[in-house]
């Protein structure tokens, strides 16, 4: 196989292709692909779309769909995109609001990496105690939260709700509600609590108290006799946007009604209340955590052509001073630039 221009018959070249690498014993490895003639590949393709506006009939499919099961299957992906001109892009599962794992403007498959869940942690037996409440005490909350234990975490939620006023009258208003975690016993987090933030009446009843992992459980809103091995169903991802941070921000809106005009009209709410939360985060740049990717800071289309400078738009915005370091790191990995995205690392040319 050669990087020939791509053919019509694309996801049959490239299943033949990785039955030309090397395998597995006893195992092709055309058995982890699927293909668009295939009757899974719809279901394979959704299962970790997180935006459904990548998801129309319009929206480009990929070639084929690989659920690598061994690091065979990747090498032999890997391969045959690069024989056959094809695009790669990787879904491990996390947010993805903008479709890059999912979505190319350019011929493409999809190595997904969900099988890949094993974890082996040596951790001793520690406890975690996990507090709800709902009041309204925003303000003392930003003062208390960033500052008040290194082993207590405490979220803040703020939602619009809808309460009935009579039997036709909605009244429009805000439910606010805090919860949190903490690294060791009832009995310290009520103390801590009970001088740094009484104003939540915070009481032994309200808190659960958990062996870590169990936590995990919690936090992945599972039932809370949920096994242990429903994590394995599930990819977590770290946040490393920590230093210098007192506070992370995430806007999310939903809607579920198909048609360009709503989302057009959602889409614009989103931006108005983006703009509106301005003198309140991080400026000159305004910076962003790469888990909450976000095509608005800026793009490199489509991906292969970027420069240091043109991709330091949203390099900066995601990365900080580590964008310089990620630069020389993939001139010495990715000299082609194989691994490529809208908001990827550019070689220098």
């Amino acid at each position: 196989y050669s990087s020939l221009p791509l053919p019509l018959y694309a996801p049959e070249l490239f299943l033949e292709c990785l039955d030309t690498q090397p395998a597995d014993p006893g195992s092709r490895n055309s058995r982890a692909a699927v293909i668009p003639t295939d009757s899974s590949f719809s279901t394979n393709l959704m299962r970790a779309v997180r935006n459904l506006r990548f998801a129309s009939a319009s929206t480009r499919k990929p070639e084929a769909i690989v659920a690598a099961v061994t690091e065979t299957h990747i090498r032999a992906t890997i391969s045959c995109c690069k024989h056959l001109n094809l695009e790669l892009k990787v879904r491990s599962g996390g947010h993805d609001y903008e479709g890059f794992s999912y979505t190319s403007p350019v011929p493409f498959v999809i190595l997904d990496m969900y099988n890949f869940d094993k974890v082996d942690i040596n951790l001793k037996d520690e406890t975690a105690t996990v507090e709800e409440g709902v009041i309204d005490l925003v303000h003392k909350w930003q003062q208390v939260a960033p500052v008040i234990d290194k082993d207590l975490f405490i979220r803040l939620e703020i939602k619009p709700v809808y309460r009935r006023t009579t039997s036709k009258c909605k009244t429009k208003t805000i439910n606010v509600s805090f919860i949190g975690m903490f690294l060791g016993s009832p009995e310290r987090l009520l103390n801590i609590m009970n001088k740094r933030f009484p104003e939540l009446y915070l009481r032994e009843p309200d808190c659960m108290v958990k062996k870590w992992i169990d936590s995990v459980v919690f936090w992945a809103e599972y039932p809370e006799n949920a096994p242990l091995e429903i994590l394995l169903e599930r990819i977590s991802t770290p946040f490393p946007h920590r230093a210098g941070n007192v506070f992370m921000i995430e806007h999310f809106m939903n809607w579920y009604a198909p048609g360009n005009e709503l989302e057009e009209a959602f889409l614009a709410i989103s931006r108005s209340f983006k703009m509106a939360m301005t003198p309140f985060v991080s400026k000159n740049p305004r910076e962003a955590f790469l888990n909450y990717r976000d095509v608005d800071i800026g793009i490199t289309t489509p991906g292969y052509n970027a420069t240091f400078e043109k991709a330091k738009v949203y390099g900066e915005k995601y990365f900080q001073g580590n964008y310089l370091r990620l630069f020389q790191v993939k001139a010495r990995f990715d000299p082609t630039n194989f691994f490529r995205s809208q908001q990827g690392i550019p070689v220098l040319k």
